[in-house]
C-alpha cells in the first residue's frame, strides 16, 4: 500500500509540474517571420497577434500551427525534430497522455474503486496506461 501512495504522489507531482509550470507555455509565444522560417527553424504563429485571437476553437488553432507541405518537404531531420520540440501544443499532448496514464493508475491502485469494477472494466482502464504492471492487472482479474 505504501508503494501505491508513493507512486500516486510522484505521478501527481509530475503532472502538476507540467500543468502549472509557467515557462512551458511561453515557448508558444514566438514571432512570425517570412514563411514561418528563421535560420532553418520553423516559427509557429504567435499567440499574441490579432490573427491568432480570431481562432475560436482548438481545431482552428492547431490547424494554424500546421507546417505547410512545401516547407516540410524542404526540412532536414534536425529541423523536423526541432519543429516537433517547438510545437505550441506539445505540452498539452504530453499532459493529456500522462493524465490518462495517471488516472488509470489511480483507479487501479485504489482497492475501493477496483472492488466495484468488473474484469472487463479493469482491462479497459488498464489499456489506458503503460504504467500499470500487467501482473497486477492479472491478479485483479483473477480475483473477480
Amino acid at each position: 500500500m505504501r508503494k501505491k501512495r508513493i507512486l500516486f504522489l510522484g505521478i501527481t507531482m509530475f503532472l502538476l509540474f507540467f500543468i502549472l509550470h509557467p515557462d512551458l507555455s511561453a515557448k508558444a509565444n514566438v514571432n512570425l517571420e517570412e514563411e514561418g522560417r528563421s535560420a532553418g527553424t520553423y516559427i509557429y504563429p504567435s499567440f499574441d497577434t490579432p490573427e491568432w485571437k480570431q481562432y475560436t476553437t482548438a481545431e482552428e488553432r492547431i490547424a494554424a500551427c500546421r507546417i505547410p507541405k512545401e516547407i516540410l518537404e524542404e526540412m532536414t531531420e534536425e529541423q523536423l525534430v526541432q519543429a516537433v520540440y517547438d510545437f505550441p501544443f506539445l505540452v498539452n499532448i504530453f499532459v493529456y497522455s500522462a493524465l490518462k496514464d495517471a488516472l488509470a493508475v489511480l483507479a487501479l491502485y485504489q482497492e475501493d474503486i477496483v472492488e466495484k469494477m468488473s474484469a472487463e472494466e479493469v482491462q479497459i482502464v488498464a489499456s489506458f496506461s503503460s504504467m500499470v504492471d500487467a501482473g497486477y492487472v492479472e491478479e485483479i482479474i483473477a480475483d473477480k
